[in-house]
C-alpha cells in the first residue's frame, strides 16, 4: 500500500476535504490491473514525459498521489503534474501539497516527478486542447446554494500563462503559476 500525502497544512474551512471515495480513487490508480496499463501505456522507452492533469483539486491530494509515486503507478518518475480548481486556496494547497509529497517521496531519486502549476479556472478551460495525456477528476458533490462567479480570462491571458510551455525548457518545479 503506498502512502497517502499529507494535508496537514490545508484549511479546510474553503477547500473540500478528502473522503471515502478520494482514498478509493488512489487504491484505484495504485491497483495493480491500473498500474499496468499506465506501465504499459506510458513506457519511458516510448514516450515523452505523461501530463497529468486534475481538474478540481481541492486539497490536492489526488495529484501528490500520482505525482510522489509515479514510479509505481507509471513505471517511471518523470511525469508532469498540473491541477485546476475554481478555488483560489484550494490551487495554493495543492501546490504544497504536491511538492511536499514529491520531495518526501522521491528526495533520494536522480530524476523526479514535476509539478507545472495549479492553475486557477475551470475545469479543463486554462488547457490546451489535446496536450493532456491522463486526466483526474472527481468532483465534489456538495450541494451549494449559489454557483461561483469565476474571473474572466481573455484569450492574451490564457496564452501568456501557456508561454512558458512552448520554450521547449526543462521545469524545475519552482515555475509556479496562480492566477
Amino acid at each position: 500500500m503506498l502512502p497517502t500525502p499529507s494535508t496537514d497544512h490545508v484549511s479546510f474551512d474553503t477547500i473540500y476535504e478528502p473522503s471515502e471515495d478520494s482514498y478509493l480513487f488512489l487504491d484505484t490508480l495504485s491497483s495493480a490491473s491500473e498500474s499496468q496499463w499506465l506501465s504499459e501505456r506510458f513506457n519511458s522507452t516510448s514516450t515523452t514525459s505523461p501530463l497529468v492533469v486534475e481538474v478540481g483539486t481541492g486539497s490536492g491530494v489526488v495529484l501528490a498521489f500520482v505525482a510522489a509515486n509515479s514510479h509505481e503507478i507509471f513505471g517511471r518518475r518523470d511525469i508532469l503534474t498540473l491541477g485546476t480548481d475554481v478555488n483560489r486556496n484550494a490551487c495554493l494547497a495543492t501546490r504544497t501539497t504536491v511538492h511536499t509529497a514529491i520531495q518526501e517521496r522521491q528526495a533520494a531519486a536522480a530524476l523526479k516527478s514535476t509539478h507545472i502549476a495549479s492553475v486557477l479556472g475551470d475545469l479543463c478551460s486554462p488547457l490546451r486542447p489535446g496536450s493532456v495525456d491522463v486526466l483526474l477528476f472527481n468532483p465534489p458533490y456538495v450541494p451549494t446554494e449559489q454557483l461561483p462567479r469565476l474571473p474572466l480570462v481573455t484569450e492574451h491571458e490564457a496564452e501568456a500563462a501557456a508561454e512558458p510551455l512552448s520554450r521547449g525548457h526543462g521545469w524545475d518545479g519552482d515555475d509556479e503559476s496562480v492566477a
